[in-house]
This record gives C-alpha cells, structure tokens and sequence, in this order.
C-alpha cells in the first residue's frame, strides 16, 4: 500500500484484506480515511458500519450510518444495519421500526428478514410465531444463513417439532462448516467431496457449488468449475464471487477474450456490491 497511497481503489482493496485477516484496527482506520475521502460512497459507507458493528465500536458505527439514512432513498440494507445499531444498543423499539422498514422495502431480502426475526425475539415479550416466520422467509431466500437456520431449530424444538428442529440446526451446522476457516485450510480433494455432501444435503444453496468449482480450479479442472459455477448460477446468478470465479475459470482455460469480459464484469459488480 505504501507504493500508491493515494490509489482509492489499492486502499479499498487493501481495507478489505485487513478486515477478512482479522485486522480490525487498520480495517477501521483505513475504511474511515476512505469515507472521509469519498463521503458520497455508500458502499464504503456500509462496510465502515458493518465492520464497527461486527467488532462492537458502537459510537464510530454512527457516523457512516447517518450518510447512509440521510442520503436519497435509503436502502433495505440501510435499514437492516439502522436495526442492527440500535438493537446493539438496546433500543428495541427503534430497531423494530427499522427493520420493518427494511422487510417493506424489500421484501426479498434475507437479511432483513433475518434482522426482523432477530428483534422479535429480543423484545420484551417475543413474538416466536411471527419471528419463525421471518426466519422461513430469510432462509428461502439466502439457504446459507447458518444462524438463521440455529435460530428456527431452537424455535422449533421448543415448539415441540423435534424431527424438524433438528434438521434446522444439523444444516445450520453444515452451513456453518462450509464458511469455516478449517474447511478453507483442507486439501482441494477434501474440499470437493465435502461440497458436493454439502451441496446434496441443502440443495437450494449456491455456495456449494462455488466451492466444488474453486477446489475443481485448484486441481486443474476449469471445464468441471464451470459446470460447478453454472449450477451456482441457476440457484444465484448475481453473487459477485460467482463472477470473480468465472474469471479465473475462462483464464484457466486460455479464453483470454472470454477473461477479459468476465474480469470487466467481476470488477463493476464488485463496485456496487455492500
């Protein structure tokens, strides 16, 4: 980074390195330069505030917060992390407004409906019945949300259904394990017959199949990944890592001309990704 420190983009990237290594103090410090530099991103905005709810600095979560509720048409996702705020603050009552703000907004986001659920269940009085509901919908949406599926298994082993509680929390179990640094850290054989377990058991989810084609890369195989990748297009044809790995698959290959589309497509989905 020392190189090129004015490079928006090499800083962005290496914010985002930060964040995933576990350095959350540069991550921190180097996505507040970013916002302070392009106030009007809103991108970086919500990966500043994501970033500061996920390691707990409440206070610094506010600022990005409030470009993003005070900008035009604030989004779902706007709301969901509104919610997640003041739900981290104790403030029930707003966080309820805000997530139902968000679930109206976009009634197909999963986050939104995972945010609602996760409110009704903290209220002073849960509402189990319309928070399982919330979570059905979350998970029809987005199948990889491993605390999702935890939460409806609890609910629905305390509601007395046994059979299908504890299917929940084995998938979210399954789910959970696919995103794991020591499935990640496993050789690409291992990996591949794990996904393709994986893929079987929760059959409406994409990120199977994104990691049988990585680990298909890996040995060699960039036919084989793009059939893997197009049956995680079927299930998820926006997902930018999908695009990331469709490029790697076409350079693989030598379709240099295919590479290059893929590598413009990847980089501009990237761009207005949260």
């Amino acid at each position: 980074m020392a190189r090129f420190p004015r490079s928006f983009e090499v800083r962005l990237e290496y914010a985002r390195h930060a964040a995933t290594a576990g350095n959350s103090a540069q991550a921190l410090e180097t996505f507040e330069a970013l916002g302070a530099a392009a106030p009007d991103d809103r991108a970086v905005a919500r990966r500043l505030c994501n970033l500061c709810l996920f390691v707990g600095q409440l206070d610094r979560a506010a600022a990005p917060l409030q470009r993003l509720l005070g900008a035009d048409e604030p989004t779902a996702e706007d709301h969901v992390l509104a919610a997640r705020l003041a739900r981290a603050r104790g403030d029930l009552t707003a966080a309820l407004d805000f997530a139902r703000t968000a679930v109206r907004a976009a009634p197909e986001s999963a986050a939104a409906h995972h945010e609602l659920a996760r409110v009704l269940l903290e209220a002073n009085a849960p509402d189990e019945a319309a928070a399982t509901a919330e979570l059905e919908a979350a998970l029809a949406l987005d199948p990889g949300l491993a605390e999702a599926r935890f939460l409806l298994g609890t609910l629905l082993l305390q509601a007395g259904d046994e059979l299908a509680g504890q299917r929940a929390l084995d998938a979210g179990t399954l789910a959970e394990q696919l995103t794991s640094a020591d499935f990640r850290a496993r050789p690409a054989e291992e990996r591949l017959q794990r996904a393709h377990q994986l893929a079987a058991r929760i059959p409406d989810w994409s990120r199977p199949w994104l990691e049988v084609a990585r680990a298909e890369l890996e040995l060699g195989r960039p036919k084989k990944a793009e059939l893997s990748l197009a049956r995680a297009g079927e299930l998820r044809p926006d997902d930018v890592e999908r695009l990331k790995l469709l490029f790697a698959a076409a350079k693989a290959a030598g379709r240099t001309q295919l590479a290059d589309q893929r590598l413009a497509a990847w980089r501009e989905a990237r761009t207005t990704s949260p």
